[in-house]
């Protein structure tokens, strides 16, 4: 077995930092670039349309087919509307939009950790993963 030296573990470190920065890249990029404020209208809309797609289990309009980007978008326009939308006491169809808006921004945010977690197991990274959250690295 070859001893490991810092010029052999140099490509790999190099290797693992561009595929981190990618990885939150990619995560944070798409919440600067939303093009439009959500409106109650919007929000209305949207949700009615993925909440269909989530509801029928569809697999043609799964959230596991959407790109990262579009999961990231959604959340948080879900986010949003909570604001946009909100509920009212006494309005019964206020605090439903209130609930599909919640569960959608669950659902996204959920199927992003959940790649994340993927990413960083299929890559190798768990351990050092797990190493510097112990060592306080956050």
């Amino acid at each position: 077995m070859s001893e490991l030296t810092p010029a052999k573990l140099e490509p790999l470190w190099r290797s693992t930092v561009k595929r981190a920065f990618l990885l939150v890249l990619l995560i944070t990029t798409p919440r600067y670039i939303q093009q439009h404020a959500a409106t109650a209208e919007q929000c209305r809309a949207d949700a009615a349309v993925w909440n269909s797609a989530v509801m029928n289990h569809n697999p043609e309009t799964s959230k596991s087919k959407l790109p990262i980007t579009e999961l990231s978008l959604r959340q948080d326009e879900m986010h949003d509307c909570l604001s946009v939308d909100p509920e009212r006491v006494g309005d019964s169809a206020s605090f439903q939009r209130g609930d599909t808006y919640r569960l959608l921004k669950a659902l996204y945010t959920n199927e992003i950790a959940w790649r994340e977690s993927n990413f960083i197991e299929r890559h190798g990274l768990w351990q050092q993963f797990i190493d510097e959250d112990a060592a306080g690295v956050r």
